[in-house]
This record gives C-alpha cells, sequence and structure tokens, in this order.
C-alpha cells in the first residue's frame, strides 16, 4: 500500500516485489505486509527538481527510494557531458521536459553506475539550445546511504585520438572498433573508413563500428572526429587456416 499514490503510485507485481511510479513532489510510505501479519515499510521522497547550470556541481544524498532531479536549459546545441562520481547504486537518467514519468517521457540517456568512489563515470548527449530537460538520479534498492554529486561540462573537442590496435588479425576476423580521444571532457562522433572494403570492411551496427576482415593483404583504417581530429592505422590481414 501507499499513503500518498500522488507520490509514489503502485505498479505491476512481480514475485519479488512491486513497481513504483514516481509523480507529485511530497512524501509517501510505501508498505509491505503478508497474510501472516508481518510488515515492512519505506518512506519515498519526490523533490522539487533544481537547475543546474554548465560548469556547476550539485551534491545529492539519497535515502531508502528517494530521487533527485536537476532542470537544465542550454543556451548553446551541442554536446553535454554528466560527471557523477561512482560508488553505490544509482541510476541516472536525462530525459525531455520538465514533466517526466517512467513511461510517457522521451529518454535520451539512462545507465546505472558502480565502483570505486575515487572514480569518475560520464556520458555525453546532445541537446538542443533553449530546451529545457531533466537529470534524474534515483537510488537503486531502497538500501539508503547513496551519496554523490553531479557535475554538468560542455564536451570539448578532442585534441587528439588513438586507435586501438588488432591483435594478430586474420581472415574470417570481426571486431568492435575502438578509438580513444583525448582530453576526457571531450566528446565528439567518430565516422570510421578503410582504404580497402575488398581486405577490410566496416559497417555500422548502432551504435558501434563493425570491422570484417575479408581478404589477406594490407589496409588501413581511418577514425575521424566532428572538429576534423583523426588517427590511421596500418594492419596486415592473415589467411590463417
Amino acid at each position: 500500500t501507499s499513503s500518498n499514490p500522488q507520490v509514489a503510485a503502485l505498479g505491476a507485481r512481480y514475485s519479488n516485489g512491486i513497481e513504483i511510479k514516481l509523480g507529485a513532489t511530497g512524501t509517501a510510505i510505501v508498505t509491505a505486509s503478508t497474510d501472516c501479519g508481518n510488515s515492512v515499510s519505506c518512506v519515498v521522497t519526490v523533490k522539487e527538481p533544481d537547475a543546474i547550470a554548465v560548469g556547476e556541481t550539485k551534491d545529492f544524498a539519497l535515502e531508502g527510494f528517494e530521487e533527485t532531479r536537476y532542470h537544465f536549459t542550454p543556451l548553446e546545441s551541442g554536446r553535454y557531458i554528466l560527471y557523477i562520481p561512482r560508488g553505490g547504486s544509482c541510476y541516472h537518467s536525462i530525459y525531455e521536459g520538465t514533466e517526466i514519468d517512467d513511461y510517457g517521457s522521451t529518454q535520451l540517456y539512462g545507465t546505472s553506475w558502480s565502483g570505486p568512489e575515487d572514480k569518475f563515470y560520464g556520458f555525453a548527449v546532445d541537446l538542443t539550445a533553449r530546451q529545457t530537460y531533466t537529470i534524474r538520479i534515483r537510488e537503486s534498492y531502497g538500501n539508503g546511504g547513496q551519496n554523490g554529486s553531479l557535475t554538468l561540462l560542455k564536451a570539448a573537442t578532442y585534441e587528439s585520438i588513438k586507435i586501438q590496435e588488432l591483435y594478430q588479425p586474420k581472415v574470417g576476423d570481426e571486431t568492435v572498433l575502438e578509438a580513444e580521444g583525448a582530453p576526457s571532457t571531450a566528446s565528439e562522433k567518430i565516422t570510421w573508413s578503410t582504404s580497402d572494403p575488398e581486405i577490410a570492411e566496416i559497417y555500422i551496427q548502432d551504435p558501434y563500428a563493425i570491422l570484417k576482415l575479408k581478404a589477406p593483404g594490407t589496409a588501413t583504417i581511418t577514425a575521424t572526429a566532428d572538429s576534423g581530429t583523426s588517427d590511421s592505422y596500418t594492419f596486415t590481414v592473415q589467411d590463417i587456416k
């Protein structure tokens, strides 16, 4: 049961739990009871969204099934990066608009993170000028005690790109192409090309670029960022039976 369905409405039931749909700001008490009279309760709090600006850091502390939201209206269109320290068990996402729910809203990106608290996780997203977006961070499992911070940055362009080299390339291999760009605050779309598609073919399986080695010989692949920064890598494909 929920003491305030406007804040926390009960959704689909599962064998080991129930879905909670968060709505209006406020507090609700959600209680689970058994037929023999045992029960357990948790407090659900939905807070009024705060505003965040480029270059600003916001600290958050989540308890129970709490979540925190931030509104952001970019003045420029482009790619933005959200940096969040690893640690705990939280889910972070970004939506179009200011009124969001789990079913009717357009989610642009969403993922969980975990690991050492001294490491940072960043995700990039393309946003349109003068549209308002909602950044949402929620505690995943109701364990409480999830503290962290969020920093919003305008993504820089790559100063350098380095293609990850292949290990003993041979005919028949297929691999996901990877290129590491610097600095870490940069994020751009990378376009891949090949000097000889008869030897090394590149095809897109969104969001990945796949390299398929088709015949023995030497080929060069090139990774080019939108800003023009690029790197090339030449390799020889062996015909190993």
